[in-house]
């Protein structure tokens, strides 16, 4: 029986791990390690963790190799994974943006696709009134209202040119 044995097999409740997807897991244990003073004098691998059955150097006879790499890993397809789903979140809405301006309606004039406020505006007031006119863009509804204008003045300036013709059919009677 080799020396080390005779400590480890009694101790193995509190240094043996568990077997988990290609390494240990050794949560809430204690690496022992053990040594002797003939090996101390020598470098390199002088140290035997229990459980294991070559010696190492201190930093791997105390650390988990196994499980770092397998952490490496785990870490590198979580990154991959990561950028997979952003990369899907930044195509549906790109292609949320593309479906909403597919429905943005243009202008019933000159055809340009209507501003996104003017487009909110519209969908909440869509019936024209007298200056609003939300299938117009901001430019063909300026000129339209200043068409408006215009015509509106013309027929004042008709109005009060011929006031006979609005007095109306009984300024005829009256003599």
């Amino acid at each position: 029986m080799p020396w080390y044995t005779r400590g480890a097999d009694p101790s193995r409740h509190l240094w043996a791990g568990q077997r988990f997807e290609g390494h240990h897991l050794y949560d809430g244990k204690i690496p022992i390690i053990a040594t002797g003073l003939r090996n101390l004098r020598e470098h390199g691998p002088v140290f035997l963790r229990f459980g294991r059955k070559q010696m190492q150097p201190l930093r791997e006879a105390i650390g988990n190799s196994r499980r770092e790499a397998a952490e490496v890993r785990w870490r590198a397809e979580l990154k991959v994974r990561d950028r997979e789903v952003k990369e899907q979140l930044r195509l549906a809405a790109e292609q949320c943006e593309a479906e909403r301006e597919a429905r943005r309606p243009g202008c019933a004039d000159c055809g340009e696709r209507l501003s996104g406020n003017r487009w909110e505006a519209a969908q909440g007031y869509p019936a024209p009134t007298g200056r609003w006119r939300p299938a117009l863009c901001e430019g063909c509804e300026a000129r339209a209202v200043a068409a408006d204008t215009q015509a509106e003045r013309e027929r004042e300036a008709q109005e009060r040119a011929m006031p006979e013709q609005k007095a109306g059919w009984r300024s005829r009677f009256r003599t």
